[in-house]
């Protein structure tokens, strides 16, 4: 699946705010970061491009992304805020913001977790 440099900016710029949303940030949450990071092709100028990225700039760009894309973006968003063992009700609360602001499809966990286990498998 092809993201451009906007999309995975914006896209980082959201799984940082996860891994950020219980107030804490674990070894977890930074090595699954890198992960995700590897397999969507997140590079280093698009990292320094989404610390420009505010919610109104990241916002707009995943909700103009399509179906597929959008619903990988919610599945691995699920697998951020579990990878520590603990999902806090920031990160739920965060996550439903993010689903919302963003448009991103009605889809259960268990869906999620299939979806992001089978990318990053």
């Amino acid at each position: 699946m092809y993201f451009t440099k906007e999309e995975k900016a914006a896209m980082y710029y959201y799984f940082s705010h996860m891994a950020l949303a219980d107030g804490v940030v674990e070894n977890s949450e930074i090595q699954l970061g890198a992960i995700i990071g590897a397999k969507i092709g997140i590079t280093e100028e698009e990292m320094n491009l989404s610390s420009e990225y505010d919610v109104d700039k990241a916002t707009p760009i995943i909700s103009s992304m399509n179906f597929e894309k959008k619903e990988l973006f919610a599945s691995l968003l699920v697998f951020m805020m579990g990878v520590d063992g603990d999902i806090s009700p920031n990160e739920t609360f965060y996550w439903t913001l993010v689903c919302k602001a963003c448009k991103l499809p009605n889809i259960s966990l268990n869906e999620a977790l299939r979806i992001g286990r089978n990318f990053l498998e």
